[in-house]
């Protein structure tokens, strides 16, 4: 009931994402499901398409930074692809965080275990690859949320963010 009363609450929104994150324990506790995951996405993708079939739906925006912000979302999205969604999405979503590395950066792509260390290109190459093995290699591949880290180690955002801020003033007032 609640993915009809909401699409049809908000007939002028032609795009919707099933769900944020559900590789993480924080958005899917006590424990990620790629099974359950996997039926969530085939449930809302037929009831949004029922109610429109021109209505866009894009797979649940799956975290994919480093081991601290959900890992790699390949061994996650294998299990949902193994339980059967071929079809029932158009367009696979991802966060490509890389806390506390900039996005472009490479920082050890040799590495075939170490994937959440892969720069963002090659964990979207990955995940296309599991698309394609799963018959959807076609389907659009949306970056949902993205981002540079705003904090280094174990500071948090505010930390980093005011000590910009103190180093701003101060040259500011150097400068007058």
């Amino acid at each position: 009931a609640f993915v009809e009363t909401t699409v049809k609450r908000y007939p002028t929104v032609r795009h919707w994402e099933i769900f944020n994150e559900p590789n993480l324990e924080s958005f899917w506790g006590p424990k990620p499901d790629p099974a359950a995951c996997a039926e969530l996405v085939r449930l809302t993708y037929k009831k949004i398409k029922s109610i429109d079939p021109t209505l866009f739906v894009v797979f649940p925006g799956l975290a994919g930074g480093n081991n601290a912000t959900g890992g790699y979302p390949g061994a996650f999205l294998e299990g949902i692809f193994k339980s059967g969604i071929k079809g029932a999405y158009d367009a696979m979503s991802l966060h490509p965080y890389r806390h506390p590395h900039a996005p472009e950066e490479t920082h050890n792509e040799s590495d075939p275990r170490a994937p959440d260390k892969w720069p963002v290109l090659k964990t979207m190459e990955a995940v296309h690859e599991l698309m394609a093995n799963d018959g959807d290699g076609d389907k659009q591949f949306w970056i949902t949320e993205f981002g540079f880290p705003t904090h280094i180690g174990t500071q948090g955002p505010g930390t980093m963010g005011d000590e910009f801020l103190e180093s701003a003033k101060k040259a500011l007032q150097d400068n007058t």
